[in-house]
Order: C-alpha cells, then structure tokens, then sequence
C-alpha cells in the first residue's frame, strides 16, 4: 500500500504493509539518489515474520523536494519524525542502505527502534578506497558514459538485458543532471566527500551506537568496498557481520533472499513487549 505524511513541509511518499501489532516492522531507508522501491525484492518474498515499510526521503522518489537542497542531517530529522508519528507503537528493525546507514545510525537512538541492520553502509574509511577521489563522477555524472559505467558499478557481472535497460536511466541522469546537483552537490561535496566530515561526524556515529548492530556487505561491491567493510569489522567488534557472495552494491537486487534469512532471524529475536 502507499501513502504520504507531510514532515518538514515535505510530502513524503511510503510503501507499507499493513500489520497488526504481533510482528515487528522492518523500516527501510534508501540510499543516494535511491527511493523505497528497491527494497521491492524484499516484499516480494512472502510469509515474513516482519512486516516492511519504507519511504521516499525528500527529494527522491515520489517525494517532494521543497527545501531543494538536503544533507544526511535533514535525511535524519524526516526519518526520526517518520518513526514517531507513522510508527510511534511499532517495534521497528531499522535498515539503511549506503548513505541510508548512516541516517540510520542518527535515529537509532529511538526507544522503538530495537535492532539497526547496515546494508553496504556509506561509512568513514571510504577515504581508504583506492577510487575514493574518483568516485564523484558515478555519484553526480556529467555525462552519458560516466552514468552508464556507475549503474553497471552498481550489480556483480551485469549481464545484456540490464545493460540495456540502464540506457535510458543514464539519459534522464544526464538530461537532469543541473537539479540534481542542485539538490545533492552539498551531501558529495561536503559529506561523501569530506574527509573531515567522515573522521568528526561518521566515525563517531558508528562507535557510539546504543547497542550492537547488524552488517550485511557485499563482496564485489564497487561503492562501499569489502576492504572498507572488513576494515570496519577490525575497528568495531561488536559488529555481527554478514557478506554476500557474487554481489554488488544493488544487494537486493541480487541477493533478497539471504537478505531476509538476515532479516528473520533478527525479527525472531524480538519478543512481544
């Protein structure tokens, strides 16, 4: 089902499974430039004992952008606002995909949310991949050719028919490519991309959770690298991790079914309050 909520003079837009109050809710938060959709995969997949939801933040999706212009901060504030008013009696598995982690990991502080679980996470060692410098180009392309290559970055061995399909995507990318630096140029520019921001900001997000949390990583994954994500393991050892063979960055694309064996374990640790 879908609905909106107006958070911060934003329409947000979210998919939702309707639940009684027996099962906890899996809330889903996208990446960069992403939207709720991707974790279609997930929903497809029956009989859960979890239900999902999951929402556009602003400026993505089927969500408004008003404000125009949003950092991982503002991202947080709409997320923690979503919990409390859209699921203040739910108890909520919390999940962030790459600049979503991070999000996430802002709001876990929240007394309903029970279990956090990163997927790919954007996190503060991104400053050790050898592409780091480079990778602006796939995350605001400027042309046809570097929109292309960061959809194909995106999955393991992409094959024909997915090559083809990013065609268009890529066009649009391009086509809109001034709003869309408007809008995200101060999160690549000033986050992703600022090595003060992961050592002052990110990096003590990470270590000052309330609890231990969950981490799902993908082995061939071309944006948060496994060099990153072991690196991570080493620096926190409460982490419970998880890596995901012959996967890319698009983890629920290619791998939704070990994602929610993660998923149901998690959920059936969670009791009745």
């Amino acid at each position: 089902m879908n609905s909106t909520v107006l958070i911060k003079n934003e329409k947000i837009h979210y998919i939702y499974e309707d639940t009684s109050n027996d099962i906890p809710v899996l809330l889903f938060v996208h990446g960069f430039k992403d939207r709720s959709k991707t974790i279609q995969p997930l929903i497809s997949i029956k009989n859960r004992n979890y239900a999902i939801y999951a929402l556009d933040l602003p400026g993505c999706g089927e969500s408004s952008s008003i404000l125009g212009e949003y950092s991982i901060e503002f991202y947080a504030e709409v997320v923690r606002e979503f919990i409390t008013r859209v699921l203040p009696n739910k108890r909520v598995i919390l999940m962030g995909h790459s600049m979503g982690a991070a999000v996430s990991l802002m709001c876990f502080d929240l007394l309903n949310v029970l279990e956090l679980i990163l997927v790919a996470p954007f996190n503060y060692n991104a400053k050790l991949n050898a592409g780091f410098s480079d990778g602006k180009k796939w995350m605001l392309p400027e042309s046809i050719e570097d929109a292309i290559e960061s959809y194909k970055a995106l999955v393991y061995n992409p094959n024909p028919f997915y090559i083809k399909g990013i065609q268009a995507f890529a066009m649009q990318d391009v086509q809109n490519r001034e709003a869309t630096k408007k809008m995200f140029s101060y999160i690549v520019d000033n986050q992703f991309f600022n090595t003060s921001y992961l050592d002052n900001v990110l990096k003590p997000l990470y270590h000052s959770a309330k609890k231990p949390y969950t981490l799902i990583y993908a082995k061939n994954d071309q944006f948060t690298t496994e060099a990153e994500m072991l690196k991570l393991i080493d620096d926190i050892p409460s982490i419970t991790p998880y890596a995901l063979d012959e996967c890319g960055h698009a983890v629920f694309f290619q791998k939704a079914n070990k994602v929610n064996e993660i998923v149901t374990n998690i959920a059936s640790t969670i009791k009745l309050q």
